[in-house]
């Protein structure tokens, strides 16, 4: 469930739930759901660790997908604190099915402090695995419950912050690269570009994972793995594609004219005949 960190004006807005927290809109299309049942499917089997009680592992399960999105929120929130930190207008938040991104106007071009929206993402997740982890340690011999829970969020979190640190676009990590090559070569065209391909690599890579897995324990691929893997690998490509593209697009703005852009006109009275108004526009 990668976070991504963009710089778009207009947030698209849907059907869904909105809501405000420190004036910042929140929007959780319907769609968001899926997620939710995506992530009570993947960790199902390990809340069902009582046998005596079938409701418990559904229980368990539906609370911790909420708890992972207020987690995933949190995320997101940082990016959000940290944009308004630095000047940046926020223009909301929106959580869906992988996750969820940020969305803020740059009023100036900052490497530094692009570099200090995207990282504070991943650091967030990180602080709360640790502190989740904690909780864990604490309730280890005590309320089960709290145990697993506190666990399941701590390894999430804590993997969620590993992979949004992945150096390659769209994740969080890519815009670092991005804003680090950026600052050294003080050309954002150029630091867009590397982190786009990285975020190409990061995305083979990760799609060949359950299968380099498979292979190292001799066995064959798991199909929800590689079908979870392409997915998301998918998108990784996707996001770099755009940002290539948009890189190419920004290239080629500042060599544009009005003057190369537009056709001469030529003033005619309005009986002139059709052909002889575009004879003179030829000459």
């Amino acid at each position: 469930m990668p976070a991504y960190c963009g710089r778009v004006v207009e947030e698209q807005r849907g059907s869904g739930l909105t809501f405000r927290l420190g004036g910042i809109p929140v929007h959780m299309p319907w769609s968001s759901l899926l997620g939710i049942v995506i992530i009570s499917w993947l960790w199902f089997d390990f809340f069902s660790f009582d046998p005596t009680d079938g409701t418990r592992a559904y229980v368990l399960t539906g609370a911790f997908a909420v708890l992972l999105y207020v987690t995933i929120l949190g995320h997101e929130l940082a990016h959000a604190v940290v944009a308004r930190a630095s000047g940046f207008p926020v223009s909301g938040i929106t959580l869906w099915w992988l996750g969820g991104f940020t969305t803020f106007r740059r009023t100036v071009a900052s490497p530094l402090r692009d570099g200090l929206i995207a990282a504070s993402g991943p650091l967030t997740s990180l602080v709360i695995g640790v502190l989740a982890g904690l909780v864990a340690t604490l309730s280890y011999r005590g309320n089960v419950t709290v145990y697993v829970l506190a666990y399941a969020l701590s390894f999430s979190n804590v993997f969620l912050a590993i992979y949004n640190s992945l150096p390659g676009l769209p994740l969080d990590g890519g815009n670092v690269l991005r804003s680090v090559v950026w600052g050294i070569t003080k050309d954002e065209r150029r630091g867009t570009v590397v982190a786009a391909w990285g975020g190409r690599v990061v995305a083979v890579l990760v799609m060949t994972i359950p299968f380099w897995t498979a292979f190292r324990n001799g066995r064959s691929p798991d199909l929800v793995s590689v079908v979870f893997s392409v997915a998301i690998g998918f998108f990784i490509w996707q996001g770099a594609s755009q940002a290539l593209t948009s890189a190419a697009v920004h290239a080629r703005v500042p060599g544009l004219s009005a003057r190369t852009l537009s056709r001469p006109a030529v003033v005619v009275v309005a009986d002139t005949p059709l052909a002889e108004a575009l004879r003179r526009a030829e000459a």
